[in-house]
């Protein structure tokens, strides 16, 4: 295993030595181990160089799906205007939209608010987890 851990910044892994302190991780995509930095907090469960490849997916998704002008969710179909304000770094506004794509083909499926997204992928893009939360819903409202 080829451990390649240094520091964060601004949200984006620089590559710059080898590293084994921090915390323990494995890839969800290549499933080899890497460490985060103690004291750095992050949801992303990518290495290095995978990280690094879907940044370089979604930038070139980007370049070739602008978001349309008075654009909707194409999941839930809020406006902008509709959604919550979103700050980065420096307590800047972020776009609240984020650009969707299968995972396993890299093919662009349409640009969603930063909601509809995160839910997707905390249910793996599966259509039977998302099928059994709908029915834990229904089956449990008050």
């Amino acid at each position: 295993m080829t451990e390649q851990l240094s520091f964060f910044q601004g949200g984006y892994l620089r590559e710059t030595s080898v590293s084994t302190e921090g915390h323990k991780k494995t890839c969800s995509t290549c499933r080899e181990e890497f460490y985060i930095p103690e004291g750095y907090h992050r949801s992303g469960t990518y290495c290095p160089s995978c990280r690094a490849g879907h940044e370089k997916i979604r930038k070139q998704l980007k370049r070739s799906n602008p978001i349309p002008d008075n654009h909707r969710c194409d999941c839930c179909g809020k406006s902008g205007d509709e959604l919550i304000i979103h700050y980065g770094r420096h307590n800047k506004p972020v776009s609240p939209w984020r650009i969707d794509h299968c995972h396993e083909t890299g093919e662009f499926r349409g640009w969603l608010c930063i909601n509809c997204n995160t839910g997707l992928g905390r249910f793996y893009d599966d259509p039977n987890l998302l099928q059994k939360a709908i029915q834990y819903i229904q089956k449990n409202r008050l």
